[in-house]
């Protein structure tokens, strides 16, 4: 199910998002996802994503990763499972920085985290992501944005 999308959604600031460049770990990428009413929305590029269903048992495929295989609702359904947190209604998130920005709370956040009730963000490594967009992503083309690099490094030393 490939689409191209722009959308306003449900409450939210954001109207469209994008995978970003991992701000401390080479290699792994944070990608959005949109999950509400058993439909999970996961943003491959600018203007690009996929949607995958629960009800489709197509969309528990699993794509194979050189030896290895990854099935990215299975991703999104771990992360949904081990959030314990309170989270916050879509309507405060009213930019695609705060999709980036990690908890700051003990516990692992490894794989991904909730945002708030619909968001979420997966950590993926950067041959997963190029084999769901189809294409390789060109990290160029993502520069970090200087507000969420200020933001990260603001936040990150008031935790030391």
């Amino acid at each position: 199910m490939r689409k191209t999308i722009i959308m306003k959604l449900d409450n939210s600031g954001i109207q469209t998002t994008r995978p970003f460049p991992h701000q401390t770990m080479k290699g792994l990428w944070l990608m959005p996802v949109y999950f509400k009413d058993f439909e999970a929305t996961f943003f491959l590029g600018h203007n690009f994503s996929k949607k995958f269903l629960i009800t489709d048992v197509k969309s528990f495929d699993s794509i194979e990763v050189g030896e290895d295989s990854y099935n990215p609702l299975f991703h999104l359904l771990i992360v949904i499972k081990q959030n314990k947190d309170q989270v916050p209604p879509d309507s405060v998130v009213q930019s695609e920085i705060y999709l980036y920005m990690p908890p700051f709370r003990k516990g692992k956040i490894e794989i991904g985290w909730q945002c708030s009730e619909n968001w979420y963000t997966l950590v993926v490594k950067e041959d997963v992501l190029n084999i769901l967009r189809g294409k390789e992503i060109n990290e160029s083309k993502y520069e970090i944005l200087e507000e969420l690099d200020k933001l990260f490094k603001r936040l990150s030393s008031k935790n030391k």
